[in-house]
């Protein structure tokens, strides 16, 4: 996974466009952070 480029070019929303691909990726630090919402709602 290319974790350290996604972090680098990522969007503040936590997702970008993979302009060789034109896939839509998650970076790590965003999918961490609604895991943790995600745990935290009752």
């Amino acid at each position: 996974m290319a974790a350290p480029y996604v972090q680098t070019t990522g969007s503040k929303s936590g997702f970008l466009i993979d302009t060789t691909t034109g896939t839509s990726l998650l970076s790590s630090a965003a999918f961490t952070w609604a895991v943790q919402l995600f745990k935290s709602i009752p």
